[in-house]
């Protein structure tokens, strides 16, 4: 029989849980829009190591990731795709204004701290409104 494994008292789990709480209908899925969005004049660019990020303002919140297979594992690419939600969600609200936004990680980036990406966020989307 195999037996119980136990964790020791008082540890903790290093890594933060993302929770779900995006819907379905923010997730840009149409190439048109996500053409749209690159070609479109007044867009912001910003560059956090190697995730960067477009965005347009427009009526509604909207979002894609794109990520290379190159990046890494498929569990390294996920845990950069919970993160950017995570600070795309939390951005929201303190901007305002809603935005089309696109990110791209092309290559494999260090260490994406989430802190730091939200704050980039919200600071690039703010002087825009």
């Amino acid at each position: 029989m195999a037996e119980k494994k136990f964790s020791p008292v008082g540890a903790q789990k290093e890594e933060r849980c993302f929770l779900p709480k995006l819907s379905k209908s923010e997730i840009i899925l149409n190439k048109n829009t996500l053409l749209a969005i690159l070609n479109h004049n007044q867009k912001i660019r910003s560059r956090y190591d190697t995730l960067s990020f477009t965005a347009i303002p427009q009526d509604k919140w909207e979002y894609a990731i794109r990520i290379r297979k190159r990046v890494g594992s498929a569990c390294k690419r996920n845990r950069i795709k919970r993160i950017v939600r995570e600070a795309y969600r939390n951005a929201k609200p303190i901007v305002g204004r809603p935005h089309a936004i696109l990110f791209f990680v092309n290559s494999k980036p260090g260490q994406i701290e989430y802190n730091q990406l939200k704050a980039l966020l919200i600071q690039k989307l703010s002087n825009n409104v």
